[in-house]
């Protein structure tokens, strides 16, 4: 395995360091590692910070209010938080394992309105701007930038404890979407410093190889983990955490039949990383265009939610590369190919479940690898991936449940979370 490395480091630690006022017991570097990592990648000047902390305080003037739906007793929080919001399919395919409970709370992005009662927590920013000078090295645009998003986790989170002692409730237990980032940590965090449960329901894969922060920056109690491939993983860096094998939510009350494998796969779907692996994007289509143009194949593009469609303009005038609507959904395009490609994106887990033959495009100088220990599903050139399509079926057929072995999950994945709430007293 390749040398593991935790980003930041220096300015997380330094943070986790020191105690701000109100926040005793939580991990604050923790809480701000996404935002600095982003920082530290994308933001060079105190000059753009400070416009970005400005820009942050007047948006968040105009933010997406709390909506608290209650069922039954109420006693579970599942947390959805609002940097969800733009992902259609992900909070439908969240709400899946929220609707397997009779008595919760949904916590959940609601109508974005004016309101003015962030400012009645600017004192406490400030201050904690005063006090991560303690934290050596930073300048003060930089303390002013995260403290900004503390603001927000406060507010937030002051909304839940206002919810609560008017409801007449005490929340048990919380069950957040991923817990690494910003709010998530900052409620999990909470939960656990008042001595309640926190779950939290694994998006994605984790990488084990580069950036071991998805493991080790999770303070949940418990993972709900959509394969034995993330245990496996974890077990290589120490992870410890209670863990239950549930299966990808995405297939709650949704597990799809596994299609047939025709006999010519004539039709390639092409998943994209995020435009932070832009030219990484471009070598795969190039790699596949290659593959598909002189066999009369035909390759479908399908985009990362976040990406930019003008990004890819070069390539739309390809004879056999064509890009799907970002609005199709996604079990709709697994339909329509007969093999499909990831690099580092986490549709690996859909596909590999849906029957397709699937496989991952290596680049030889990659560093982050989320899928490092799974070779055999994998190729670097149009030639390389030609060796795999162009075998007998029923060595095809051998790929597909390879992969279906490493990224599922036996049984009917509602019943395994059901279970698993069973277990940690979730009704």
């Amino acid at each position: 395995m390749k040398e593991q490395v935790l980003h930041h480091e220096g300015t997380v630690e330094a943070l986790n360091g020191i105690t701000l006022s109100g926040c005793e017991g939580i991990r604050i570097g923790d809480v701000l590692y996404h935002r600095i990592r982003l920082r530290e990648r994308d933001i060079h000047s105190d000059r753009e910070l400070l416009k970005r902390f400005f820009r942050k305080l007047l948006r968040d003037l105009f933010f997406a209010d709390e909506d608290f739906v209650r069922a039954g007793d109420g006693d579970t929080l599942f947390y959805l938080a609002p940097y969800y919001l733009f992902r259609k399919g992900l909070r439908e395919n969240y709400e899946r394992a929220v609707n397997l409970s009779e008595h919760h709370v949904y916590l959940r992005p609601g109508r974005k309105r004016f309101t003015l009662k962030r400012l009645r927590h600017l004192g406490k920013m400030l201050a904690w701007t005063r006090e991560m000078k303690a934290a050596p090295g930073m300048t003060l645009a930089q303390r002013l930038y995260y403290a900004g998003y503390l603001l927000e986790c406060r507010v937030r989170y002051a909304a839940v404890k206002a919810y609560e002692r008017k409801q007449g409730l005490a929340f048990r237990r919380m069950l957040a979407l991923n817990d690494v980032q910003y709010l998530d940590s900052w409620f999990t965090q909470h939960f656990n410093r008042e001595g309640r449960g926190t779950v939290t329901l694994q998006h994605g894969v984790y990488c084990a190889n580069f950036d071991v922060w998805t493991y080790t920056g999770s303070h949940s109690k418990t993972l709900l983990a959509n394969s034995r491939f993330t245990v496996d993983e974890g077990k290589i860096l120490g992870f410890d955490h209670d863990t239950k094998v549930v299966g990808l939510y995405t297939f709650i009350n949704n597990q799809p039949e596994p299609k047939a494998l025709p006999e010519e796969l004539r039709v390639i779907g092409a998943f994209l990383d995020d435009d932070n692996m832009l030219e990484d994007n471009f070598r795969m289509i190039e790699v596949l265009r290659d593959y598909c143009a002189p066999r009369g194949k035909k390759l479908l593009v399908r985009l990362h939610p976040t990406s930019h469609e003008e990004r890819y303009d070069a390539y739309r005038g390809e004879p056999c590369v064509s890009f799907v609507p970002r609005e199709q959904p996604l079990f709709d395009f697994f339909r329509e190919i007969d093999a499909a490609v990831v690099r580092n994106t986490t549709v690996m887990l859909e596909a590999s479940q849906f029957g397709i033959p699937s496989y991952i495009i290596q680049n030889p100088e990659q560093v982050f690898d989320i899928y490092q220990n799974v070779a055999e599903l994998k190729f670097g050139t149009a030639e390389e991936f030609a060796a795999l399509l162009d075998r007998p079926k029923e060595e095809i057929r051998r790929d597909i449940e390879t992969a279906r072995a490493i990224f599922g999950c036996p049984g009917e994945i509602a019943e395994n979370y059901r279970r698993a709430f069973r277990e940690l007293g979730i009704r």
